[in-house]
């Protein structure tokens, strides 16, 4: 049997922690509301056990292919994480923004899944790691992904409240929040392209 404490411990870390899921619905329940948001959270989920299924479905594929396959993926999601960087930090509270930023809606929450790298390996880490090894019955491997995807949205209804709730205090501090957010986007994509690692390697040669 896997070790349930070090799986429950990785599975609620990496639901909580910084990631585009989690600071776009919290971007969103700070301009929209909770409600207004759910649209996108529910996307998210939809898309995420779509992508548990397939890191189910393929772990030992993906497992060997996972050097190249991360590179590749993690260049396209480093060029999105800083375009979501760029589109959140040139926002602002009016109209334009309101209605036009195509940030919250059920199909950009469902395909953000499909770029986001921390996502999909989280996926294969996590099935590879505490699933594959134990489980092998195709329904109990489609429970589990649902199982995850439930976890994501709780995580993301999370900071969504979060960005309703301090919604007043947000907007005082609009453009420091904003580019607090975009910094963190951008670390993101510095991340998964591998050159955090790069640089941090030369900063500490």
């Amino acid at each position: 049997m896997p070790n349930w404490m070090s799986f429950l411990a990785y599975v609620t870390i990496s639901n909580i922690s910084p990631g585009p899921n989690n600071i776009i619905s919290m971007i969103n329940g700070k301009h929209y509301g909770y409600k207004k948001t759910l649209k996108f959270m529910l996307g998210i989920m939809l898309g995420f056990f779509l992508i548990m299924n397939i890191c189910a479905s393929f772990n030992i594929f993906l497992d060997a292919l996972i050097p190249k396959f991360k590179v590749v993926m993690g260049m396209i999601g480093a060029f999105y994480f800083l375009y979501l960087a760029y589109k959140i930090i040139i926002c602002t509270n009016d109209y334009k923004y309101k209605n036009e930023n195509g940030l919250n809606t059920f199909m950009h929450g469902f395909l953000l899944q499909f770029v986001n790298v921390k996502g999909i390996i989280y996926g294969i880490n996590l099935y590879g790691t505490f699933i594959i090894p134990y489980f092998h019955n195709k329904v109990v491997l489609c429970l589990f992904s649902l199982l995850f995807a439930l976890i994501a949205f709780i995580g993301t209804s999370i900071w969504a409240l979060f960005g309703t709730i301090f919604q007043s205090f947000l907007e005082q501090y609009d453009l420091v929040f904003r580019l607090t957010v975009g910094l963190i986007l951008i670390y993101c994509a510095l991340s998964v392209s591998g050159l955090l690692r790069i640089f941090q390697n030369i900063w500490f040669s």
